[in-house]
């Protein structure tokens, strides 16, 4: 080759990288992926059961509630931040035969309908659908 077309090729080159330098490509996440941090849960006309943190960690749950029997109640999880890209939630009863067999549970848009047919208590989980929280409720179901 010449030496006109290597100078060419040259001064080509070293112009894109100080335009490219200069003008700069910016990195930008156009949509960012913000993760549930935490869920929290609440019951219509019900107030949490107050325990101490002790007990809670004994019973393996983070909110407890005392419920009439045969009430269809209704629970709201919220998650945080508000912003979160999936911010949907889901519900599961519990792992043992009484979960599975005497509660009612359906569920939309992180509002789920839960029916207690038998005294005894139950534990429902929480799960972010991302994965990434999890929290378990405790319903003492008894009749009032």
């Amino acid at each position: 080759m010449k030496k006109s077309v290597i100078l060419i090729i040259g001064l080509i080159y070293i112009i894109s990288v100080v335009i490219v330098g200069f003008i700069g490509l910016q990195m930008r996440v156009y949509n960012p992926i913000i993760y549930v941090e935490d869920i929290i849960v609440s019951v219509t006309n019900y107030n949490e059961t107050p325990l101490s943190q002790e007990t809670k960690d004994d019973l393996g749950c983070d909110y407890y509630w005392k419920i009439s029997l045969n009430d269809t109640i209704e629970v709201t999880a919220s998650v945080i931040p508000e912003n979160a890209t999936n911010d949907s939630v889901d519900f599961y009863k519990g792992e043992e035969k009484k979960d599975r067999d005497s509660v009612s549970l359906s569920y939309r848009d992180n509002i789920a309908q839960i029916t207690f047919n038998t005294e005894d208590i139950y534990y429902i989980t929480v799960k972010s659908s991302d994965g990434s929280v999890r929290k378990t409720i405790v319903f003492a179901v008894e009749i009032m």
